[in-house]
C-alpha cells in the first residue's frame, strides 16, 4: 500500500523524521504541518501544508479530505490534548503516537513519578507540592540533596531547574509557582532528589506490549561549554553513547522500559509510540529522571541518521501491534554527533527574521546532514531565523571523535547575526574514565593527566571488549548441557564430568584453526560460518575417537575488535556447539594493533570430548578394537558440494595467479555465485553418526578436512587396504575448474583435495543398506556407497582411487559448462609446500619431551588424549581457559629472539586455571604464520614445551598453519589451550566464605608478563627509543630482551597451598590489571584495599609511567603493577599460608585486606601507588634515542620507500628516524613518498647553483637547520 502521511510537528525532529520516513519505498506523499524551511523543500515527496494542529476537528477533516492513511505527531503538546484518540476516532486513520491517557507520562510530572513508585521503577526520592512553602521547606529539612525542581506540566522542556543550593531552588519553586514563568505548568512543582551521574537518553519503540530499544544517546542541555549557563531545549546530542555495557541495556530494557509499558497497560493506557526515558546513571545502577512521550530533540536527528531499516515499517508495527515483525537495525558500525546552532539570547528573547547562509556548502559534504528547527523560507527564497534553536548539523563516521569533529566545525560554516553553538558536545564523553562502578587508584576523581597516554591511544579498547562479553554471554548461555552452565566471565570455565555420566573416562582433544577460508569468508561477511565450521571441524575430529564433545574453547585476534563482527562469529561458533551437543564454555579475544590488519582477523578453537575408558584406542580409533575392519567391510561417504578445510588453500593459489575474483564467477553447482557455494556451511556429524559409533554399526569415522587420499589412509589395518571408485560419488564441478587451472592431474588432485567427500565411514557390509538409508535421512547431503576394505597386496599401495580421472574429467567439463570466463587463458598455479618431515619430526619429538602419566600426544590422524581415570578422583571438575600471547609477539619478532614467547603463552592460560584450585593436566598450541615453515617454528615449541614443563602438564598437540594472505613473512601469532582438573568440594573461589577483615596475599610479577604491550609499545614509538638499546634499568641486556621476560608460572609453587584448604581466592592479574581481575573472585558487596608500597615494584612500571605520562588508574587497570597474582585468605590463616608459600618457593607478602563495599559492584583501591611507581625506577639522565637523517633522492624513490617503511615499523627496530628528505628534482615521486608518510621535503637544484662546492654547501646548510 501506498502510505500518504501527515507529519505533526515543525522543528527538528520533525525534519529528520520526514528525511528517514521519504527514504521508504511505502511512502508516496508526506505533509508536514506546519514544517520549517527544510521540509519545505528539497526533500523528495515531502511538502509543508498551513494547518492549525491545535484544531483537532479541521486535522482530521483535512486527513480525509487529502487522502491521509497515517498520522505521526511529532511534539508533546498535541498528543497530551489527545489528537491520536481524536484522530483514531473521527478520521478513521492510524497514529502514530500515545493516547492522551498515556501521554500524561509526560505531561503531568507528579504523575510519572507516583506511577514510578507503584510500578517499582528506579528513580530519585521526590515529594509533590502545590504551595511554595511547602515545598521550600522540603527542599531545606530533607535528608538528601533535594535540589531539582521541576514544573508538573508541560514547559517545552525547559521546565527543570538543577539548583546548586537550597537558595536557588527555592527561588526556582517562587518562580514558578509564584511568577506563573511557565502558566498553569507550574501550579504543581515536583522537588526530587539531585542524582549523580552521567546522564543519558533512551528511545524505544512500543506496540503497547513489545518494545524496541534504539542506540542510547546523550543530550547536552545547559547553554554553554563544560555544561554551564541555563537549560535549553537541548543544545545537541551523540549516539551510541559509549558508556552503556550491554548488560546494562539489557537491565534498563527489563526494569525500566518494558515495566513502564507494562504498567501502563496494566492501568488501562496501552502506550503506542515512542517512548522516551531519561536516566542517570548513578553508582546505584540506572534511574529514571523524566519520561517522555515522543521523540526527543536533539537526540532523535543523531539516532535517525543510524537508522538502517525503513521507518515507516516500524511506525506501522507498532501501530498494528506486531514490534516484533518490523524491529528497527541501527549502524552499529557507526557514530552520530550532532550540533545545535541557535539565536543570540536564547533561551531568552532573540530576533527572528535573521538570514541564514552556509548551509548547501555543508550539506553537499558527504557524511553530514543540516536538519531546520526555527527556519522560514521568505518569498524571495531567503533561509531565515524563527526560533530559539535554529538548525542542527548531524555527522555520521566511523568513530565518535570523529564525529564530533566533523559536526562542531560544520556548524562553523554555517552564519546568521548572532548565531551560537556549544563547541564540546560529546567530548567529555570521549575522555571521561573511569567507567561507572570503577575506583581510580589513590583518587575517586583521577583525570589523566595532559598528553597522558592510554591503552585506547595504542589501539586497544578494554570498553569493546567489555561490550562483547556482554553480548556474547546469553550465546554461550543458550549451549548450557549435562555438566555445565556455560557462564562467561570467570578464570575457568567449568565442566563436571559426573554430572554429565563421564566420573571415569579418557579425554579426547581436537585443535584447530580455520585455515585459507578465513580470508574469503571474513571479507564476505560470512562470519557466522566461520564460526560453526571451526566448531564443526573440531568436533567431528572427536568422533574418530567414538568421544562425545563436551565443551569448545576460541581464540580470536584480530587488529581492531569490530563488536558485531566477533558478536557473528560466536553466534557461529555458539549454534555449532548447539549442534554439535557440547558447551561453549569460555574463549579469548585478543585485540593486537600492529600484528594484524583493522579488519582482519585470525580464529582457532579446542574441542574436548569423553568416551569410556573401557574402549581401546588402538590406532587412535575407539571403536577399532570391539569392531576390527575385516575385508569385504562397505566404505561409505557422505558428499558435499563446497568446500572442505584444506581446499581453501588451493583455491587461494587458483585466484591468485589466475587473478580471478570470485565473487564475480557465477555459481558451477546451480548457485547464484561461486563465492556462495564454496563457502556453504559444514555438516557436524555428531547427533547422527555418535550413536552408530557408539553402537559399533560404524567401525570408523573420519571427517575429510582435505586430501581424501590421506583420508582414506587412515582405514586401514595390518593387512588391509582401501579401493574406491571415483565414479561412485559426484565430483563437484569446482574441483573440475581448480583442477584445469591449476593444471593439477588426477591423483594430484585427490591427493591435495577432498574432492567433493565430507567424511568417511567403516561398515560391515551387511549393514551398509541399513546404515546408509538411516543416514540419508538424517543428513542433508548426500550418502554412497563408494568402496570397501580390501587385503593388502605386499609392498602395493594400500589405497587405491580407481576411475579417478574419469571423474575428474567429468567435473572438468561440467565447470567449463558452467563456467562464466575462459579457461585456457589462465595460468597454472603451485600448491604451498607443507611442514617439512624434518621440522614434523622436530616437533613431534619437542611435545614428547613435556609428558605426564595419562596423556597420549596427538599428531597425523591421531587425537590427543587424557585418562581422567587413572587420577582417582571422585568427583572431578574440568577447567578450561585459553589466552594469547599478545602484541609481546611483536617484539620477539622484531628482535629475533622467539625462544621464551611458548612460556608467556603456557602461563597466561594455567595461571587461569589456579583460579579455580585446578591442576592443569594437558596443553594445545596453535601457531599462524605466513608459512608453516617458519624459520623460528621449533624454537617458539620448545618454548611452550619449556612452560608445559613448568607447569607439570602434558603437551599433547600443535597445529600449525600457513596463511600467507594474512600473516606478513615472519610474522605469527600464537594462541593456547589449557585443561586441567579440581574436586569439586576443593573449587575456587569460595565466594560465601569471603569476608571483611580477610586478608590479600601477593605474588610477584617477573615484570610485565604478556599484557598491554600495545600501550608500552606505544611509549616506545612516541618517545623515538629502540628495543635493540641498552635497557634503562638493566643495561646488561637490551631494553626489549627486558621487556621479552618471560611470564612466571605459578603452579608448582602455589598449587600446594591452593590445595591445603586454607585459602578462599586465587585471582590471576592478567588483561584488565588489579582493579578488574580480582573483583572477578570477590562475592558482592565488598572491596579490597591494596597498599602499594607493601610489595616490591619492578622498574619497568615507573619507568613505563613516566615516559608515558600514564595516570595511576590506567597503570592500574592495563598492567599488573608488579603483582602476578593475589590470595584471599583468612586473618587467622595469614602466617601458615605464607609460611607454606615460602617453602614451595614463592616470594609472598600480605597486600591488603577486604573491606565492606559501598555498592553492589567489588572495587578495589590502591593507596600509595603514584608513590611507588615513582621510587621504583631510578631516571637516567637521557634515553638513548634514534638518529635524525636525512635521505637525498633524485628519482621516484623506490629505495626511499623500503627505508621510510623499515624506520617506521611500530616495533620500533630502527636505529634511525628518517627526518627530512632532499630532492634536486620537483616534483617527482619520492618526494610524494616522503610527504604521505609525514616526513619534511626540500627541493634543492643543483641547476641553480654554479658548482658543486656552492650546492654541497646549500644542501649542508640545510642538514643543520633541521638538525640532521
Amino acid at each position: 500500500m501506498s502510505e500518504q502521511v501527515l507529519l505533526i510537528g515543525g522543528g527538528g525532529r520533525e525534519h529528520a523524521l520526514a528525511w528517514k520516513l521519504s527514504q521508504s519505498p511505502q511512502v508516496s506523499k508526506i505533509f508536514v504541518a506546519p514544517g520549517n524551511a527544510g521540509t519545505a523543500s528539497g526533500i523528495s515527496k515531502v511538502s509543508n501544508v498551513a494547518l492549525d494542529v491545535k484544531d483537532f476537528e479541521m486535522v482530521a477533516k483535512w486527513c480525509m479530505d487529502n487522502a491521509v492513511t497515517f498520522v505521526v505527531v511529532g511534539p508533546e503538546d498535541p498528543l497530551a490534548a489527545g489528537i491520536a484518540d481524536h484522530l483514531a476516532k473521527h478520521a478513521a486513520v492510524p497514529v502514530f503516537g500515545p493516547s492522551g491517557q498515556a501521554a500524561q507520562i509526560e505531561a503531568d510530572k507528579s504523575f510519572s513519578k507516583h506511577f514510578m513508585v507503584r510500578h517499582n521503577i528506579p528513580t530519585a526520592r521526590f515529594e509533590t507540592f502545590k504551595d511554595p512553602d511547602q515545598a521550600c521547606k522540603y527542599i531545606r529539612e530533607a535528608d538528601h540533596k533535594a535540589l531539582v525542581v521541576k514544573a508538573s506540566g508541560l514547559a517545552a522542556g525547559k521546565g527543570v531547574v538543577v539548583a546548586a543550593s537550597a537558595e536557588e531552588a527555592c527561588q526556582a519553586v517562587k518562580t514558578m509557582m509564584t511568577e506563573k514563568a511557565f502558566g498553569a505548568a507550574g501550579d504543581t512543582v515536583v522537588v526530587e532528589e539531585l542524582l549523580e551521574g552521567p546522564e543519558v537518553s533512551i528511545l524505544a519503540f512500543s506496540d503497547g506490549k513489545n518494545v524496541c530499544l534504539m542506540p542510547p544517546s546523550q543530550d547536552h542541555k545547559r547553554l554553554l561549554d563544560n555544561d554551564e549557563g541555563p537549560n535549553t531545549g537541548g543544545m545537541g546530542a551523540i549516539c551510541p553513547y559509549p558508556g552503556l555495557t550491554q548488560s546494562q541495556l539489557d537491565r534498563i530494557k527489563t526494569d525500566i522500559i518494558e515495566k513502564t509499558v507494562h504498567g501502563m497497560a496494566q492501568e488501562g493506557a496501552r502506550y503506542i509510540g515512542v517512548l522516551y526515558a531519561g536516566l542517570m546513571l548513578t553508582t546505584d545502577g540506572p534511574k529514571v529522571l523524566e519520561y517522555n512521550c515522543r521523540f526527543g530533540d536533539p537526540e532523535t536527528q543523531s539516532v535517525l541518521s543510524l537508522l538502517r531499516s525503513d521507518l515507516m515499517s516500524t511506525l506501522k508495527a507498532c501501530v498494528s501491534g506486531n514490534l516484533p515483525q518490523a524491529p528497527p537495525t541501527f549502524d552499529v558500525d557507526k557514530s552520530a554527533a550532532g550540533v545545535v546552532l541557535v539565536s543570540g539570547g536564547y533561551p531568552g528573547a532573540y530576533k527572528k527574521g535573521l538570514e541564514i547562509s552556509g548551509i548547501s556548502s555543508v550539506q553537499e559534504l558527504e557524511g553530514l546532514q543540516v536538519f531546520h528547527a526555527g527556519t522560514n523560507v521568505t518569498e524571495g527564497g531567503t533561509v531565515v531565523t524563527s526560533g530559539g534553536r535554529v538548525l542542527g548539523v548531524v555527522a555520521v563516521e566511523s568513530s565518535l571523535a570523529k564525529a564530533i569533529e566533523r559536526a562542531t566545525a560544520a556548524a562553523a560554516k554555517i552564519q546568521f547575526e548572532g548565531s551560537f553553538y556549544r563547541s564540546d558536545i560529546g567530548k567529555k564523553t570521549c575522555t571521561s574514565t573511569p567507567r561507572l562502578g570503577q575506583q581510580c587508584p589513590d583518587s575517586a576523581g583521577e583525570r589523566d593527566p595532559p598528553g597522558g597516554l592510554r591503552y585506547a591511544d595504542a589501539g586497544v579498547d578494554i570498553s569493546e571488549g567489555d561490550l562483547l562479553v556482554q553480548a556474547i554471554k546469553p550465546l554461550a548461555k543458550a549451549t548450557r548441557r549435562a555438566g555445565c552452565d556455560a557462564d562467561l566471565g570467570g578464570f575457568g570455565g567449568l565442566f563436571d564430568l559426573r554430572a554429565a555420566g563421564h566420573p571415569t573416562c579418557r579425554l579426547a582433544c581436537k585443535t584447530s584453526g580455520v585455515g585459507h577460508k578465513i580470508k574469503f569468508a571474513a571479507r564476505r561477511g560470512h562470519h557466522y560460518n566461520l564460526g560453526l565450521g571451526l566448531v564443526a571441524q573440531c568436533a567431528n575430529a572427536l568422533l574418530a575417537s567414538a568421544a562425545e564433545p563436551l565443551f569448545f574453547l576460541d581464540y580470536f585476534a584480530t587488529g581492531k575488535l569490530e563488536v558485531h563482527v566477533a558478536e557473528e562469529v560466536v553466534r557461529g561458533m555458539a549454534d555449532g556447539c548447539l549442534e554439535a551437543g557440547c558447551a561453549l564454555i569460555g574463549g579469548e579475544t585478543a585485540e593486537m594493533p600492529g600484528m594484524y590488519g583493522a579488519k582482519d582477523y585470525d580464529l582457532a578453537g579446542m574441542a574436548v570430548g569423553a568416551f569410556p575408558s573401557s574402549l581401546s584406542l588402538d590406532a587412535s580409533v575407539a571403536s577399532t578394537a570391539r569392531c576390527p575392519l575385516a575385508a569385504g567391510d562397505a566404505v561409505l561417504a557422505v558428499t558435499s558440494s563446497g568446500l572442505q578445510h584444506d581446499d581453501f588453500e588451493l583455491l587461494e593459489g587458483v585466484l591468485t595467479a589466475g587473478r580471478v575474483g570470485l565473487d564475480r564467477l557465477q555459481g558451477l553447482n546451480g548457485g547464484s555465485s561461486l563465492a556462495e557455494e564454496v563457502l556453504s556451511p559444514p555438516t557436524i556429524f555428531v547427533k547422527s553418526v555418535l550413536p552408530l559409533l557408539r553402537s559399533g554399526l560404524v567401525k570408523q569415522f573420519h571427517p575429510v578436512s582435505g586430501s581424501i587420499a590421506e583420508c582414506l589412509a587412515l582405514l586401514g589395518s595390518p593387512g588391509l587396504g582401501v579401493k574406491v571408485d571415483a565414479k561412485a560419488w559426484a565430483v563437484g564441478p569446482v574441483f573440475g575448474w581448480m583442477a584445469e587451472i591449476a593444471g593439477l592431474t588426477a591423483g594430484q588432485m585427490f591427493s591435495a583435495c577432498s574432492c567433493g567427500l565430507a567424511a568417511i565411514l567403516v561398515v560391515d557390509r551387511q549393514h551398509a543398506s541399513s546404515i546408509l538409508k538411516r543416514l540419508s535421512k538424517i543428513l542433508t547431503d548426500r550418502v554412497e556407497v563408494i568402496g570397501q576394505i580390501v587385503t593388502a597386496a605386499g609392498d602395493g599401495d594400500r589405497v587405491v582411487i580407481d576411475n579417478a580421472e574419469e571423474a575428474l574429467d567429468a567435473c572438468k567439463l561440467k565447470a567449463r559448462q558452467e563456467a562464466s570466463f575462459n579457461f585456457d587463458i589462465l595460468p597454472r598455479v603451485s600448491l604451498e609446500r607443507p611442514i617439512t618431515p624434518a621440522t614434523s619430526m622436530d616437533l613431534s619429538h619437542i611435545l614428547l619431551s613435556a609428558s605426564r602419566r595419562g596423556a597420549s600426544v596427538g599428531g597425523a590422524g591421531t587425537l590427543a588424549t587424557f585418562d581422567i581415570g587413572a587420577l582417582g578422583l571422585s568427583e572431578p571438575v574440568l577447567v578450561s581457559g585459553t589466552d594469547g600471547v599478545g602484541t609481546k609477539l611483536k617484539i620477539a619478532q622484531g628482535l629475533c629472539e622467539n625462544s621464551t614467547v611458548g612460556i608467556d603463552l603456557v602461563a597466561m592460560c594455567v595461571n587461569d586455571l589456579l583460579a579455580t584450585g585446578a591442576d592443569p593436566l594437558y596443553f594445545t598450541s596453535y601457531l599462524a604464520a605466513s608459512s608453516q615453515d617458519l624459520a623460528c617454528l621449533p624454537d617458539v615449541v620448545r618454548g611452550v614445551a619449556a612452560g608445559c614443563l613448568q607447569a607439570g602438564c602434558a603437551f599433547v598437540e600443535q597445529q600449525v598453519s600457513g596463511l600467507p594472505s594474512l600473516y606478513s613473512k615472519d610474522v605469527y601469532d600464537l594462541g593456547g589451550f589449557a585443561v586441567g582438573v579440581v574436586e569439586k568440594s576443593c573449587i575456587l573461589p569460595k565466594l560465601s566464605k569471603i569476608r571483611p577483615g580477610d586478608v590479600l596475599i601477593g605474588l610477584p610479577s617477573s615484570g610485565i608478563h604478556s599484557n598491554g604491550y600495545s600501550l608500552v609499545r606505544r611509549v616506545v614509538e612516541v618517545n623515538n627509543l629502540r628495543f635493540d638499546m641498552p635497557s634503562p634499568f638493566n643495561p646488561n641486556v637490551t631494553l626489549g630482551h627486558d621487556l621479552l621476560t618471560p611470564t612466571e608460572i605459578y603452579v608448582k609453587t602455589v598449587l600446594p597451598t591452593l590445595q591445603s584448604g586454607k585459602v578462599k581466592g586465587f585471582a590471576h592479574i592478567t588483561g584488565g590489571g588489579l582493579v578488574e581481575n580480582i573483583p572477578r573472585v570477590l562475592p558482592p558487596g565488598v572491596d579490597v584495599e591494596l597498599d602499594a608500597s607493601t610489595w616490591r615494584m619492578n622498574p619497568v612500571f615507573g619507568w613505563l609511567q613516566h615516559l608515558g605520562n600514564i595516570s595511576n588508574f590506567e597503570m592500574s587497570r592495563t598492567f599488573n603493577c608488579g603483582l602476578g597474582a593475589v590470595i584471599v585468605v583468612d586473618p587467622q590463616d595469614e602466617p601458615q599460608v605464607l609460611r607454606l608459600l615460602s617453602e614451595a618457593g614463592a616470594r609472598a607478602t600480605t597486600v591488603g585486606r577486604v573491606v565492606a563495599g559501598k555498592g553492589s559492584k567489588s572495587n578495589v583501591i590502591v593507596s600509595k601507588l603514584g608513590e611507588a611507581l615513582a621510587s621504583c625506577w631510578s631516571r637516567p639522565p637521557l634515553p638513548q634515542r634514534k638518529k635524525r637523517v636525512g635521505v637525498l633522492i633524485s628519482g621516484s624513490g623506490t629505495n626511499l620507500q623500503a627505508l621510510i617503511d623499515h624506520t617506521q615499523d611500530k616495533a620500533g627496530m630502527s636505529a634511525a628516524e628518517i627526518a627530512l628528505v632532499i630532492s634536486n628534482v620537483p616534483k617527482v615521486m619520492g618526494l610524494a613518498r616522503a610527504e604521505k608518510a609525514g616526513i619534511k621535503t626540500q627541493v634543492i637544484s643543483h641547476k641553480k647553483f654554479k658548482s658543486r662546492a656552492e650546492f654541497d654547501a646549500a644542501v649542508h646548510a640545510c642538514l643543520v637547520e633541521h638538525d640532521i
